[in-house]
């Protein structure tokens, strides 16, 4: 399961933090908060700790000290800094920092929100790819072969006597049927519909009372009663 770890000398702040992440990670597979008030709980949750999916660190109490501390735990952790309006920008906005967003004081939730849910999006495609192993998906179309990486797949449609490939930004269609596909896909993809095959690790949520998948990105992808079953055991 992901860790986030929160550095944070406010109570409130680590409060007003968790309840908003709680809203943005609703229905996904559960995350772990965790908090620290101080440098030396930091560097505690740090070594106990299996996989951090990301942090937030407070600028302004010894927050530098704790943004080296998770990048030589972790180069590759996102981390939001949290700082003063008053900071200059030039403080944190620097090579050694790296900051994945900035959440300025005092915090509100329609300046924080998207930030948190940007570095979540961004963190998940991280754990995706390495989970997908950089598999590629190979296949012909008129203009010859093309290779998609399976991290990038979030579904397939039949649509018009063809199977359409969707990722985020592209659509792109060849001739094969959904059947052929489920026999020699992997078992992330899981057949939902008559006429669709979603990658469950872009399934942001689930709501069976609306035969419905959400994705990444807003895709909404229907299930049909037939398929219920078996979506919902793969997917909980």
């Amino acid at each position: 399961m992901p860790h986030m770890v929160v550095y944070d000398h406010s109570k409130d702040e680590i409060g007003l933090l968790r309840d908003w992440m709680a809203t943005i990670y609703e229905a996904k597979d559960e995350l772990l908060f965790h908090d620290a008030l101080t440098i030396k709980e930091l560097l505690q949750q740090l070594q106990e700790l299996d996989e951090i999916f990301f942090c937030c660190a407070d600028f302004e109490a010894q927050g530098e000290q704790a943004i080296h501390a998770i990048r030589e735990r972790d180069p590759s952790t996102l981390v939001a800094v949290i700082a003063e309006i008053t900071t200059p920008p030039m403080a944190y906005i620097r090579p050694s920092i790296m900051a994945a967003g900035i959440l300025l004081r005092p915090l509100a939730k329609a300046q924080a929100e998207p930030v948190l849910r940007e570095i979540v999006d961004a963190a998940a495609a991280r754990i995706r790819e390495r989970l997908l192993k950089h598999e590629v998906f190979v296949f012909s179309t008129r203009e010859g072969t093309i290779r998609v990486p399976y991290a990038q797949i979030l579904y397939f449609e039949a649509r018009n006597k063809k199977i359409v490939l969707c990722t985020e930004r592209t659509e792109t269609e060849f001739y094969t049927t959904l059947e052929s596909l489920v026999q020699k896909m992997p078992d992330y993809f899981l057949r939902c519909h008559k006429g669709f095959i979603v990658n469950k690790y872009f399934v942001d949520h689930m709501e069976l009372g609306r035969n419905s998948l959400y994705l990444t990105g807003g895709f909404q992808i229907p299930v049909s009663r037939s398929y219920k079953g078996l979506v919902k055991e793969a997917l909980l």
